[in-house]
């Protein structure tokens, strides 16, 4: 009976919305021009102590002058 009642249900999921609001100028920005600078950036935004205690995944949002978004 639970089996049925949960494959009713599989499409009915929590909606996720995401919000970006800016408090960097555009000028101040950080320019992304190679897979090192990306590296770089990403390697800073995680704290050394604790990056191997659990997993976790960042992503980088550039607008198409390369120029970060956020992280």
């Amino acid at each position: 009976m639970e089996t049925s009642k949960t494959l009713q249900n599989w499409n009915q999921v929590a909606e996720i919305q995401l919000v970006y609001k800016t408090k960097v100028k555009a000028s101040e920005r950080p320019f992304i021009n190679s897979s090192k600078t990306a590296y770089q950036l990403a390697v800073q935004s995680w704290n050394p102590d604790t990056i191997e205690f659990f997993e976790q995944f960042k992503i980088l949002l550039l607008n198409q002058s390369n120029k970060v978004l956020g992280i």
